[in-house]
């Protein structure tokens, strides 16, 4: 068995190094950002990053096309397309390295991939030739869950599960015609949005391994965005206002903002309940990112020189990663925000 612990001091010694050698790096027991961006590129836009400090995301190219890339702990940056396709966008990394996210081989049309450590591409479309199929996210089992329409026309559209095996497995909830996964943690709990009454109203759902699916309400709508090994649910809540929340186990919804938000979205979570996203300012057009601990306590997080800051994903180890700009758009860059360590503490 590969201990929690034992993989974060392998992984604190990697980040030691980078320390190290990181431009402006030189309080080693602060946070620390790391920048970078796809040679060539315009944009660099990472999803996912895992505790390995492999990072992917997409950009796009000089030919007007979107592309993948990975990038590794040390830097090195490889860039791909699935073969054939006109479009591909990762959406998530697992701790094997495996990657899942979406291609356009016609346009307008969505299909689903995973790209192997290696550079294999394994593609699957439980939507069919004349729907699209969205992959969400994937586990470290290598399951991937996501969202397909057989139409291309939304509503209707349901869930789906791809399993190692090839295996898929397509659900719904009663009486809705929309069901989007975003999210599954170790043990195979989903957590997603659907529409009921109607569709004029949106909720919350948990399925479990078993296929039980427990649906919650909140305030003028809620949107689950991420769901970790304990349980725990975030997102965010409201129609003419976004504001985060985080939901337990036990089904407890606790909402929150940073401090001065107007809009607070694109909330992820990891193993030990750190929360992290954006935020939009008072000041118009201004976002930041934020980390928020399992005990509520807000962080504000801007690359050094930043105006516009994206967050995107968080690792077990806090780890985070996102987009930057030195201006209000587009997004430049990317980083890393590298948290506090010591060399000395082996402890998760």
């Amino acid at each position: 068995m590969i201990h929690f612990a034992n993989i974060r001091s392998a992984t604190v010694f990697l980040v030691a190094m980078l320390c190290s050698s990181a431009q402006g790096a030189s309080h080693p027991h602060q946070a620390f950002y790391i920048t970078f961006q796809v040679p060539n590129g315009i944009g660099t836009l990472p999803v996912g990053i895992n505790d390995s400090l492999s990072v992917t995301g997409y950009y796009n190219g000089k030919d007007g096309k979107t592309h993948g890339f990975v990038r590794h702990v040390f830097g090195e940056i490889t860039t791909f397309d699935v073969p054939g396709s006109i479009y591909t966008q990762p959406i998530g990394i697992n701790n094997a390295g495996e990657i899942t996210g979406v291609y356009e081989d016609v346009p307008g049309f969505d299909r689903g991939f995973i790209r192997s450590p290696e550079g294999n591409f394994t593609t699957f479309n439980p939507g069919g030739a004349g729907g699209s199929s969205l992959p969400r996210a994937i586990n470290p089992s290598d399951m991937v869950v996501g969202f397909y329409t057989t139409t291309n026309i939304v509503p209707p559209g349901f869930g789906f599960i791809r399993y190692p095996d090839a295996g898929l497995v397509t659900f719904g909830i009663s009486g809705s015609s929309y069901v989007n996964p975003v999210s599954i943690n170790t043990a195979g709990e989903i957590a997603g949005l659907y529409l009921y009454d109607g569709n004029t109203q949106i909720g919350g759902f948990v399925r479990c391994p078993d296929g039980h699916i427990t649906t919650f309400e909140y305030g003028e709508g809620i949107v689950p965005t991420a769901i970790n090994q304990a349980g725990t649910i975030t997102g965010w809540y409201g129609t003419t206002g976004f504001h985060g929340f985080v939901r337990s186990a036990e089904g407890v919804i606790t909402p929150f903002d940073p401090p001065g938000a107007i809009q607070t979205q694109y909330i992820s979570i990891n193993r030990e309940g750190f929360v992290t996203g954006s935020y939009l300012a008072s000041t118009p057009g201004i976002e930041h990112g934020f980390l928020r601990s399992p005990e509520g306590r807000l962080t504000t997080i801007d690359p050094p020189g930043s105006t516009q800051t994206n967050v995107t994903a968080i690792n077990d180890l806090g780890v985070i990663t996102g987009s930057y700009s030195g201006n209000i758009a587009p997004y430049e860059g990317a980083f890393l925000r590298i948290p506090q360590f010591d060399c000395d503490d082996d402890q998760p």
